[in-house]
């Protein structure tokens, strides 16, 4: 059976979001099993025909192997990392990097999202190319996410701000990010947050997993066959439009083939090192008109849209003032015309309405989809704004007028709320903490953290009756709440 007809039968089985997901998982998917049910292989062993690197066909009999041996030898056991970096496999370092005196350029392998590895931390990591690019000419950056399968948000961040807005490399034909059907998860995030947030060009194939996804996986035990599933906790968005993109679409699209490996060519590298940067062409606008579009305006109830003049630019930027956000903007507009504008982010156009005191509204255009954004006066503040001027009430009130929002469209709002109680409470602000546990229990009133949280608010405090009563509703929403049960037996036994 040629592997074609084998994929196509498994791909029914294959969880992915697109086709190049859906590839990736079948190079590691197929099992024993499947392949005895197929008629593939017989008593654990399957018969496969080969082709030689110097042409000419073998064949090669494998037998199944359990699984404790295939996580050693796929995830475990160390291997050469200068190897093709363009091979797909999981037991490389999580970071690499090597500065090519030839072509000035600099290759940073960002294999896992990791704030540290064995001994090796990214900060230092990071610290280490900030002192290589002081010392040496960098002409091309070229970060590689093609063996990226995620790992911790909080390392894509730090890989984010290390490389946004950073002269040295974040400029038109010079940053460059390789990506793939194996970039998932915090990798894509990295991918999605550099295109929409600085000049990277992306180059390779399609990521196998779209910007906004689901994770946090838990293990939940199915209650009749007792199986073990993980289940996925939350919702990560890495696209500000909160659009429904099955995958990170490449600004240059290469594959890797049969023979690039068996000649140890890496064809996306050499794409980053030949690419040279279109010149985008722009109409003449006036500096008064430009001026008249600067200004604040309303994307959504929690996300500004400002507008700024930069060396005689427009830069737009879409914020949502969440510390552990990855969904942020940042672009340069183009002039088109007078009121119409191109961004340094593909399918994304933005047009203003204008009237006798200048721009009126906004509209950004990404791949069909509108998104209005109206003006707001200079000194309008959004609610995160107004907590870190230490505004808290006016913040608060201002969330509960937009709750259904916060509490469905903001992902991550219930946790970030959570961490900022406790820091207040660090802080010795117990107001403020209860204030803010308050609105996280209004927001999500079937969040058993949020109770136990806010009974600990009220415990601090010496409020007894008022904790007993949150911790009571958290270990009703959840009965496998410990830390609520324990709670209690402790303020019974101070009665």
């Amino acid at each position: 059976m040629a592997i074609e007809e084998a994929y196509e039968r498994f791909r029914p089985y294959i969880a992915a979001e697109n086709e190049f997901g859906s590839l990736d998982r079948w190079s590691g998917l197929p099992i024993a099993e499947w392949l005895e049910a197929q008629g593939l292989a017989e008593d654990g062993r399957a018969r496969l025909t080969l082709e030689r690197p110097e042409g000419g066909l073998y064949d090669l009999t494998v037998r199944a192997v359990g699984l404790i041996q295939y996580g050693y030898w796929a995830y475990m056991r160390r291997i050469d990392n200068t190897f093709s970096p363009a091979v797909s496999n999981d037991r490389k370092e999580a970071f690499r990097f090597e500065y090519d005196t030839d072509t000035r350029s600099l290759y940073f392998d960002f294999n896992q999202s990791l704030l540290s590895w064995g001994d090796i931390t990214l900060a230092g990591v990071l610290a280490e190319l900030d002192r290589l690019l002081d010392a040496n000419p960098c002409e091309r950056f070229i970060l590689d996410l093609r063996n990226n399968g995620g790992g911790d948000l909080a390392a894509t961040r730090e890989l984010a701000n290390f490389v946004i807005g950073d002269q040295r490399i974040d400029r038109p034909g010079r940053l460059f990010v390789l990506i793939g059907r194996r970039t998932f998860s915090a990798g894509v995030s990295a991918a999605a947050m550099l295109r929409n947030n600085s000049s990277a060009i992306l180059i390779g194939e399609p990521t196998g997993q779209g910007p906004n996804y689901f994770a946090g996986p838990r293990l939940v035990t199915l209650p009749n066959s007792r199986l073990p599933v993980a289940v996925s906790t939350r919702r990560t968005v890495s696209a500000p439009f909160n659009a429904s993109q099955d995958r990170v679409e490449p600004d240059v699209r290469i594959g890797y083939t049969h023979d690039d490996f068996f000649n140890g060519r890496d064809p996306l590298r050499e794409a980053a090192l030949s690419y040279e940067a279109p010149v985008i062409a722009t109409a003449d606008v006036s500096a008064s008109t430009l001026a008249g579009y600067v200004g604040r305006y309303r994307f959504s109830p929690h996300q500004a849209l400002d507008v700024e003049l930069d060396g005689g630019r427009l830069r737009l930027t879409i914020d949502d003032f969440l510390t552990v956000s990855v969904s942020s903007v940042r672009t340069t507009l183009y002039p088109t015309s007078e009121t119409t504008f191109a961004t340094e982010i593909p399918g994304v156009d933005v047009s203003f309405a204008t009237g006798p005191q200048g721009a009126t509204s906004v509209l950004v255009e990404w791949n069909g989809v509108r998104w209005p954004a109206t003006r707001l006066p200079a000194e309008y503040l959004f609610p995160l704004e107004l907590v870190g001027q230490g505004a808290i009430d006016e913040a608060i009130a201002a969330v509960l007028a937009d709750s259904a929002h916060y509490a469905t469209a903001v992902p991550g709002f219930e946790s970030y709320m959570n961490r900022m109680g406790y820091d207040y409470l660090r802080e010795g602000n117990t107001a403020a903490t209860t204030a803010v546990f308050q609105l996280n229990v209004a927001l999500f009133p079937r969040s058993s953290n949020a109770y136990d949280s806010l009974g600990e608010a009220y415990l601090v405090r010496g409020d007894t009756l008022s904790a007993v009563e949150n911790y009571r509703r958290s270990l009703e929403l959840d009965p496998r709440n410990d830390n609520a049960r324990e709670m209690l037996r402790r303020m019974r036994a101070l009665e």
